[in-house]
Order: C-alpha cells, then structure tokens, then sequence
C-alpha cells in the first residue's frame, strides 16, 4: 500500500454549531462513492486515522476514495456547546455537514456512513431520519446499542459514566494505555489516534475534551434511544461489523451473549423490512476494531463501498 497523506482539518456546518473534520483526499479524481466516519462517545476524528489513512489510499486502481471523518459536537474540536446531544440533533449536525460536503444526495454524491459505537447509533439515526442520502450504512460495534431494554437508568449511570482520571501528563497516561490497549498493538498511530481525545492544560495534565456533563447527556440519549424501532425505516444496505471474544466468563461472557441476541434481532427487522443486511463478526477482537484491526476493517468498509450501486465516477 503506497503511503497515504496526511488528511486536512476542514471546517463544517453543524446545526447551529461549527463541526470540525479530517479529510483525506486523493490527489487524483475520487472514487464514488466517498465515505464518513462517525466515531464514538468521548473519541474523535483523529480515532480513525489508523483505518481512513487505509482506505483512501488502498483502491486497486490506483485512485483513492474520499474520507471525512467528524469531531461530533463537544468531541475533538468542534464547537461545545451546553445543550443539543439528542440524537435529532446530532443527527442534525450530520446533515449539515454532508450538506456542506455535497454529500446529501440532493444533485450530488450519496456518502457510505460508517459509525463506531455510540456513532453507529448516530447513523442509525441518521438513515431513518434520511433514508435517501445514504448509499449505505456500516455498524462497527454499534448501531445496535438499545441499553434501556438491559438496565434501568439508575444501572446505567451507575455503571458507563466515565471515569475520574487523577490528574496525570499525556506521557503518564500514554504509558498506562499501552498495557490498556495492549489488545490493539499499540504503536505510534494509535497512540495518536487516542491523544486527539483529549486537551492539554496549563499545568501540562490532560482532560478529556468531552466534559462529564456533555458525557452524561449523551448517555442519556442513548439509554432513551429505541434501535429496534429504527431499523424499518433504513431503505440503503447495512454491514453490521459487531466484535466479540471466544474463551470468557461471567460479567463478559453474558454482554456477549446479550449482544449476540441483539444483533440477530436487529438482522431479522432489517430482512423483514426488505432491507439488504450483512453481518460479519470481528472474533477475538476488542470494542475498538479500528485501531486493532484497521487494515482489515478498511478492506471490508472498500469492499462494502465497491459493491453499492453508485453513478459515474466524479472528476477530479
């Protein structure tokens, strides 16, 4: 794979707010159709460097295919403001920004969304809110998130608000995310993959650009939310990429377990509703498939890509 260049930071339309992105574009003329990556909860763009620098670069025909990938509201550097981490509004936001793109399939190009986590939930979402802007749909372990149906809300404050991290510099953190995510062989694109999810004070201790409050209303949002009510109403194909481990116990072993139930259900409403589902499991894999599995992951999201029908290519 030849080396791909570094993406662009680029500004974009939100609603009512400025999103920040990273692009990665080819040199040459771009192959349709381009794709936006949506990460999770308290991540970033800069989470799927790893992955999109893969992706743009690595088409057989020597172009390359174009790659955005957003800070959400309150992520990364994009504009954070109070309120506005419903999933309408997010979902919003990300209207906005294929707006902007050309990318709302009003005249235009109609986008692969791709969204990890929480960010797959978002674009859910954001295909049953605008069935007709998306050529396709990809759930990189989410998407299928329904937590109300698991815990009350109670349970899930309790058990996902984010942790208190003692104040530490980005060299201690770095250290102790090494043994963390020892999983994803943790190098120096990973570890910056994982810095743009956090600023640097003046004290030279670091804190997570998504403050606790954003956090918790997102949560909330996601305990509220009903994935099983919106999978009729996506009318492109859905690659459900869900990842999991063989060989645990106890408290894991049932998430997966429940998960496996969860992903089979939302396959079967898809099928029902006469929408085209592909589920492909990522075994032995942690949460975070796109920085422990990029280069495969950008190879299944090309394949998925090549296989819609899409109009001519653009010029370039």
């Amino acid at each position: 794979m030849d080396q791909a260049p570094p993406p662009t930071r680029r500004d974009l339309p939100g609603s009512g707010i400025r999103l920040s992105a990273l692009q990665w574009a080819p040199d040459a003329g771009a192959e349709p159709p381009p794709i936006l990556l949506h990460h999770g909860l308290a991540s970033s763009a800069g989470f799927w460097g790893p992955a999109a620098s893969r992706l743009m670069s690595g088409l057989p025909s020597g172009a390359g295919r174009d790659v955005v990938a957003l800070d959400a509201r309150g992520h990364g550097e994009s504009d954070r403001p109070d309120d506005g981490f419903d999933f309408a509004t997010v979902a919003a936001d990300l209207h906005g920004a294929l707006v902007a793109l050309g990318w709302d399939g009003v005249g235009g190009l109609r986008p692969v969304l791709v969204g990890h986590s929480w960010g797959g939930n978002v674009v859910l979402e954001y295909a049953a809110r605008h069935p007709d802007v998306p050529a396709g749909i990809v759930l990189v372990d989410g998407g299928f998130i329904e937590l109300q149906a698991h815990m009350s809300w109670e349970e899930t404050e309790q058990e996902l608000a984010p942790p208190r991290l003692t104040p530490m510099t980005w060299r201690e953190f770095s250290e102790r995310a090494a043994g963390w995510w020892s999983a994803t062989g943790w190098d120096a694109s990973i570890e910056a993959a994982i810095r743009h999810n956090f600023e640097e004070l003046a004290d030279g201790t670091i804190r997570s650009r998504l403050s606790r409050d954003r956090h918790m209303q997102i949560l909330r949002a996601m305990w509220e939310q009903r994935p099983s009510e919106l999978y009729e109403r996506v009318r492109c194909p859905v690659l459900l990429l869900p990842a999991r481990r063989a060989n645990v116990e106890g408290r894991e072993q049932r998430f997966i377990e429940r998960k496996e139930r969860t992903v089979e259900r939302a396959q079967e409403i898809l099928r029902h509703a006469g929408t085209e589902v592909v589920v492909e499991w990522f075994e032995d894999s942690i949460h975070d498939i796109p920085l422990q599995h990029p280069a495969r992951l950008a190879a299944r999201l090309e394949a998925f890509a090549v296989g819609l029908p899409v109009p001519g290519r653009r010029a370039g």
